[in-house]
């Protein structure tokens, strides 16, 4: 056998046994670190999935919450808009009907007194403080000959106040002059209506006693009288009518109602929405300010960042002092006393093999 062979079978018996002893401790070294990776990866992995389960179910939420939040501001806009236009808005007209009542004649047909009639004010109908008022009784007439030879009337209406005085006011009215020829002519024209009694000859009389008329709220009106100065009219009914002569705003909401709705719905929802905006925003800024007055950091710890396995270790030896201190300490250890002994017998290794050689050296000389 060779000088070779001979070293080469010299330093296998030698160091077998220690190079397998080494080897198996790399080995289970490299299984272990392995599987702390793999943990690792595998934790690091559910972490990011619960973290997106978790802005899943947060999206949802935020969605739900903002979409009952519009809901609610535009049902809270149409209601402050109503309220507004409840109480801001009063009632066009008032339409009051009365029965005129008179003294009938004792011994011929007809009447012998003037047509008259009373209401009582703000019971039934209720005025609105600094509203001008046009009031106005309109008669309902037949077109017979006695009302066409009647020719103008005058009547009267007086307007009883709370401190027992009155305020009256007298207009005159006449009905509508038609000529014979054109009353045929309507007759013809209007026969099958008239027959089936679907229409029938007859006049509105409107007579205005006040063009403006303004209650006090101190001195308010209580009852309303009317009187129609003439024996010979005919009438077949009479009617109160209080308008309400708007200006300014109360004239554009009146005449332009849906522009007005739209325009004081759209206000009411800015509005609303910016004071939730605001209310929000200083909420979470407060939250926000006061976690990092607590935590003494500044800034957004960025949780998806790759960490090492150091990083790991450190992480899980600071968040746990007592706990699994000692078994991170036990495995550091076991570490460093592998690298230790793996030093020492590579050490050893060398110097036995030196020694070897130089004995083989002398034999073979």
């Amino acid at each position: 056998m060779g000088a070779g062979a001979r070293i080469e079978q010299a330093i296998h018996d030698i160091t077998g046994t220690k190079v397998t002893t080494v080897i198996k401790d790399k080995l289970e070294n490299g299984v272990r670190l392995t599987k702390r990776k793999a943990n690792s990866v595998a934790g690091r992995t559910k972490s990011k999935a619960e973290n997106l389960v978790f802005r899943l179910k947060l999206l949802v939420y935020n969605s739900i919450a903002t979409l009952l939040t519009f809901v609610l501001i535009i049902a809270l806009s149409f209601f402050f808009y109503g309220a507004f236009y409840y109480a801001y808005m009063p009632l066009q007209v008032h339409e009051h009907p009365v029965n005129l009542q008179f003294t009938p004649c004792d011994d011929n047909p007809g009447v012998c007194s003037y047509p008259s009639a009373s209401m009582e004010l703000n019971r039934k109908i209720k005025l609105m403080t600094g509203q001008p008022y046009s009031i106005t009784v309109r008669l309902e007439v037949p077109e017979s000959t006695v009302n066409q030879d009647l020719g103008m009337f005058m009547s009267c209406l007086q307007l009883h106040l709370a401190d027992k005085n009155e305020v009256s006011s007298c207009q005159s009215a006449i009905l509508q002059f038609r000529s014979q020829f054109l009353i045929y002519l309507e007759t013809l024209a209007f026969s099958p209506f008239l027959v089936s009694g679907t229409s029938s000859q007859k006049q509105y009389v409107d007579i205005n006693f006040y063009q403006k008329f303004y209650d006090d709220p101190h001195n308010p009106a209580t009852k309303a009288s009317i009187q129609i100065q003439s024996k010979f009219i005919q009438i077949y009914k009479s009617t109160v009518l209080i308008h309400a002569e708007f200006s300014g705003l109360r004239h554009i909401i009146y005449t332009h109602p849906w522009i007005s709705t739209a325009v004081g719905v759209m206000g009411n929802f800015i509005l609303l929405s910016t004071i939730i905006l605001i209310s929000w925003s200083r909420f979470f800024t407060d939250d926000r300010i006061e976690d990092k007055l607590a935590s003494e950091l500044i800034g957004d710890i960025d949780t998806d960042s790759d960490i090492s396995l150091e990083e790991d270790d450190v992480f899980k030896m600071t968040d746990d002092p007592f706990g699994d201190r000692h078994g991170d300490f036990g495995e550091a250890r076991a570490s460093a006393n592998n690298s230790a002994s793996e030093e020492h017998m590579k050490g050893e290794l060398d110097i036995t093999l030196d020694n070897q050689i130089n004995t083989l050296v002398e034999n073979i000389k």
